[in-house]
């Protein structure tokens, strides 16, 4: 349901659904499926960090106007995963040693590239809202429920309770 939430505030206007709608078209990457499922929450284990990850991802297509990592296969991805976000290490993720196939491809090392760059005509607290959810490590990386309490939605369009009565307002009776 947080999810939910999150992506109703940031697609609340017009622009950011029509984004949306392109991503469920099918224009939006196939390989994204790697980097949400494989790089995004620690390989094997599954929980509200993939789902914020992927929730990161589709944010800063939405503000770039462009996916962030669009590789063209899974290493491909990987690697401008790399070179957007810096490069995955055990300080960044000290978790990544735990991983299958961790250190397995020897990357390139290469620092993060500013959010400013990333997103440069993005609305204040967007570069601080997909970095917290586009944070390697799991277990530090953003919740949704921090995502909604960030600076981006402080006094966004529609507060929490309206979001919150409009998702009430689509629930389904049988």
């Amino acid at each position: 349901m947080e999810v939910v939430r999150l992506m109703d505030a940031f697609f609340h206007d017009q622009e950011r659904y029509d984004v949306l709608e392109e991503i469920g078209q099918g224009t939006y990457s196939e390989v994204n499926r790697v980097q949400v499922a494989m790089w995004a929450g620690g390989i094997l284990r599954y929980g509200q960090g993939v789902d914020a990850w992927s929730v990161g991802m589709i944010a800063a297509h939405a503000l770039a106007g462009r996916p962030l990592c669009d590789g063209a296969s899974d290493i491909d991805q990987i690697c401008k995963m790399h070179d957007k976000l810096g490069q995955l290490d055990t300080d960044n993720c000290p978790a990544a040693s735990t991983w299958p196939d961790y250190g397995k491809l020897l990357f390139p090392a290469t620092p993060a590239q500013a959010w400013d760059a990333l997103l440069p005509h993005a609305e204040p607290g967007a570069a601080e809202l997909c970095a917290g959810l586009l944070t390697y490590d799991p277990d530090t990386r953003w919740s949704v429920q921090d995502a909604l309490e960030s600076s981006y939605f402080r006094g966004a369009m529609a507060p929490q309770e309206e979001i919150a009565a409009y998702l009430d307002s689509l629930r389904l009776t049988r």
